[in-house]
């Protein structure tokens, strides 16, 4: 599995990197909506690349219901300060079709190899990237907090490795070993719904 595992890094480094560097050019709530569009690619890649998971007439109809929110999102990009945040829904949307391939090939890969395990490589291997690039492009001063800014930086990091890193993503890929991944990642268009209201409360 080295040869997939290896290209599943680069895909996360890329998709990761494409949804943090899009979300800072758009809305917090574009963004959401987004990013959820990862099932779209993920039914129709599955329907390709995975045994047992084939598009049918409902999934399609599904597949493009979800392609009218998108493109609800992508006019109002438009008609908002001269399409100032479609540059970052762009990337976001990006970032949602590498999230889809890395979900399908995710799955063929956790049929032989422990979720556990395939995470703590996918994350041994981009962690030291995702540092060196970042001392590339922001230096030394980037990993700098203020003192005023210094709880929330902490909260917000913390929220994102043990909440995510080690909840989220354990949880979900021990629930793709198991279930179709087309109609598991249905459940990712709740992503919006919770994005949406989320931002609204804190920004």
């Amino acid at each position: 599995q080295r040869r997939t595992i290896g290209w599943l890094v680069v895909t996360f480094l890329v998709q990761i990197s494409g949804l943090h560097v899009g979300t800072n050019f758009t809305s917090a709530s574009h963004a959401s909506v987004c990013i959820s569009a990862y099932p779209l690619f993920v039914v129709v890649m599955a329907h390709f690349f995975l045994d047992r998971d084939r598009l049918s007439p409902l999934k399609l109809l599904g597949v493009v219901a979800a392609l009218g929110g998108v493109g609800i999102v992508f006019a109002d990009a438009l008609g908002s300060e001269g399409g100032s945040s479609l540059l970052g829904d762009v990337l976001v949307l990006f970032s949602a079709g590498l999230l889809g391939c890395r979900m399908v090939f995710g799955k063929r890969v956790v049929q032989k190899v422990s979720p556990v395990a395939y995470l703590i490589r996918l994350m041994t291997l981009s962690l030291p990237a995702f540092f060196l690039a970042s001392l590339l492009v922001e230096g030394i001063g980037g990993h700098a907090f203020s003192a005023e800014a210094t709880p929330q930086v902490v909260m917000a990091l913390l929220y994102q490795g043990v909440v995510i890193s080690a909840f989220c993503f354990v949880g979900f890929i021990h629930l793709l070993k198991r279930y179709v991944a087309s109609k598991l990642s249905v459940f990712g268009f709740t992503t919006p719904i919770c994005g949406v209201l989320i931002s609204h409360w804190l920004l």
